[in-house]
């Protein structure tokens, strides 16, 4: 690349469109560039984050080289974002909660269904429910759900269930304190099959306990 003009190691159509990027901001910074951040999605599929400088070498008013330098600052950024999203879901639950507190009892089921669409909405998912469970007739019925276009599930088909054909996931829940299922190749038994096929389009759950007086009384999840 020695002497070749740029015009010739970065082509208009070049396929490096980063390089191309880094090129303009270069110039454009009068080639000193400071803490430029960029991201790069490596071959083992882990995301990466970077921080550049890029200082020119200037000799008789033209451009004979520069320094480089790059700083890997991935854990940082991958901190950050967690931050960020936690703080989001922390700011959404607090809101979510102070909106309940002075609801008229007729219209609290349409803001629990509401509000899983709003943590849907932040947190990718496409689906979100709420499981209650009756000891008196040893049933679980599906009180609650918000779904969109990707997950369909007829709420009758979830109504009355025995408890005894989900039993995999209260032992679960019991044991773990939450049920998570990254995908349908990771269940446990035929059973959690057709419970999980119930609902079309879903591939993974997360489930939590709902305990009351130190009783499990229900279960509340999101599906993807």
């Amino acid at each position: 690349y020695i002497g070749k003009p740029l015009t010739e190691l970065i082509l208009p159509d070049s396929r490096n469109t980063r390089a191309i990027m880094f090129g303009e901001y270069f110039i454009r910074s009068g080639y000193r560039l400071i803490d430029m951040e960029t991201s790069y999605d490596e071959r083992d599929e882990n995301h990466r984050y970077y921080q550049n400088s890029i200082i020119g070498i200037v000799y008789d008013n033209k451009l004979t080289g520069y320094w480089h330098t790059m700083r890997n600052i991935s854990k940082l950024k991958i901190a950050e974002k967690k931050l960020q999203y936690k703080t989001r879901l922390d700011q959404l639950v607090s809101h979510i909660s102070t909106r309940f507190i002075n609801l008229p009892p007729e219209s609290i089921d349409k803001n629990i269904e509401s509000a899983f669409g709003e943590i849907c909405g932040a947190t990718g998912s496409d689906a979100g429910f709420l499981h209650l469970f009756s000891y008196t007739h040893n049933t679980s019925s599906l009180t609650h759900f918000w779904h969109n276009q990707k997950v369909q599930a007829k709420r009758s088909d979830h109504i009355n269930l025995p408890l005894l054909e989900i039993q995999w996931v209260l032992d679960n829940l019991k044991k773990n304190g939450m049920l998570v299922i990254p995908s349908k190749k990771h269940l446990p038994s035929k059973e959690a099959e057709r419970w999980i096929n119930t609902a079309l389009g879903a591939e993974s759950f997360i489930i939590k306990p709902i305990y009351y007086q130190e009783n499990l009384t229900g279960m509340m999840g999101l599906i993807s």
